[in-house]
């Protein structure tokens, strides 16, 4: 039997679906184009930092010739930021799970173990939204490091970037 036009799971998916596809371009922007256009915005930044007098909109599509190079450093800072995110998820799923365990084990809602549950997942949430601005501070010179230096690669850059 088909699924009616007016059937509510269908109607769901319908629209989940022409959510996802909305979402292509912009994922195709960020995978492809994000990374050589900050690479080039970092050019240009570094250029009106050195006092630059000729600084031209050509540059922020610098990272377009240095293609590899650009999308290497972006996904090797992504990367590591996304390591120490999975650092703080499973804190946070561990605690969650012992909950719904002990939960499903006793079969009641034990309403005095939530609140202090509640208060551990605020605070694993605030500290891994603090330190991951740390990180990414930290880390976030990657591009300057490179363009700076043209011959290293994107690690020798990081590891520039958090000494700075």
């Amino acid at each position: 039997m088909m699924a009616s036009y007016t059937d509510p799971a269908f109607v769901s998916i319908m629209i989940l679906g022409k959510v996802f596809l909305s979402m292509i371009p912009m994922w195709l922007f960020i995978i492809f184009l994000f990374p050589p256009l900050t690479y080039g915005l970092s050019k240009i930044i570094v250029q009106i930092s050195n006092n630059v007098e000729d600084v031209k909109i050509s540059t922020l599509f610098s990272g377009f010739k240095e293609y590899g190079k650009s999308m290497g450093i972006f996904w090797w800072f992504a990367l590591w930021i996304f390591l120490w995110e999975l650092a703080f998820y499973f804190p946070i799923m561990i605690i969650t799970m012992i909950l719904l365990f002990s939960v499903a084990v006793s079969g009641v809602w034990n309403i005095a173990i939530f609140p202090a549950v509640f208060v551990i997942e605020f605070i694993l949430i605030i500290s891994m939204i603090a330190f991951l601005v740390y990180k990414e501070i930290r880390y976030g010179f990657i591009y300057y490091a490179a363009i700076d230096d043209p011959e290293i690669g994107a690690i020798k850059a990081m590891n520039i970037s958090k000494e700075i």
